[in-house]
Order: structure tokens, then sequence, then C-alpha cells
């Protein structure tokens, strides 16, 4: 068992608090934005039918929306914290868009949703189906990408000692 020095564990404490910050604000206000650049393009290839604008949420939405966010940006920063050493990959871009990509599909947000909203669209009747799944998903995949950059460039992470013990005879 590794015993950290008090100075490192208040250390990772504080990277880890503020890797949850940094995704949390990141995640929601990139959302927020993207839905304020999407909803007039969904409307729009909706043909009138209204998105709600997110300039029109109240001051409670907005908060408790942050509140709840972070809960899940704290599951997201243990996961990554106890297995981010363990994803043998050094390039910081390369490691982003991996997690991105697993984070976006186990939400369901990557393909399944993007494809749902393009079906929906296609039987509502809409003029770019395709556009408009999309644009529908655009601030989802821009919140997961922001959030998981802050984990990898601010999250302190376990490091593990894993040595090949195997002998000649595989055990």
């Amino acid at each position: 068992m590794i015993k950290f020095q008090r100075k490192d564990k208040i250390k990772k404490t504080l990277f880890f608090v503020l890797a949850i910050i940094a995704g949390v604000v990141l995640g929601l206000t990139s959302h927020i934005y993207m839905l304020k650049l999407t909803n007039p393009i969904l409307a729009k290839l909706s043909e009138g039918h209204p998105f709600p604008n997110p300039e029109n949420y109240s001051f409670g939405i907005v908060f408790w929306a942050y509140v709840t966010a972070i809960e899940q940006m704290t599951i997201l920063a243990a996961i990554y914290y106890l297995t981010a050493d363990l994803l043998k990959v050094k390039n910081k871009l390369l490691k982003i868009i991996i997690l991105s990509v697993i984070l976006l599909e186990i939400k369901g947000d990557l393909f399944r949703m993007t494809i749902m909203n393009t079906v929906v669209a296609h039987f509502a009747g809409v003029n770019n189906p395709l556009m408009f799944g999309v644009a529908s998903q655009l601030n989802q995949w821009i919140a997961s990408i922001l959030l998981v950059t802050a984990l990898v460039f601010i999250c302190p992470t376990k490091k593990y000692n894993i040595s090949n013990n195997i002998n000649s005879n595989g055990s």
C-alpha cells in the first residue's frame, strides 16, 4: 500500500475537487450555450415548432442544473481517478477523444440519440432530418468533450504498480 504524505493527499484532493468544478462549469455552460445556437436551427428544421430558449430559463433552473451536475461529475472524476492509469495512452488529445467517445456512448449520446432524433425527424416530415439529428446532439458532444478535457488536464489519477508476474508455466 502506498502511503502519501499529508501534502500530497491535500494536493490530490484539491485537484480532484477542481476537476469536478471545472468539468461542471465547462460541460454545463457549453451545453446551455450550444442550445442557444442550435435551438433556432432545430426550430427552422422542424418547420417552426418551438424549442425552449435557455435565455428564458429562470435562475432556479440554471442553479439546480449546476447543483445536480456536480453529482454526475463527481462520479466521472472518481472513475477517471481509479482507471485513467490503466489506459495506456500518453497523448492527452487521444485520451480526450477515447474517453469522450466512451462517455458519449455510455450516455447514448454518440450514436443512439443522434439516430433516434434523425429517425423521428424523418417521420415527422422535417426537411433535413440528418441535420436535425446532428444539431440536436451537438450540445451533448461539445459538453462531454469539454468536461473530459477538464478531467484529463486537472484530475489526479491513481497510480498502479502493475508488473508481469507470470512465470514460465503461465501461473
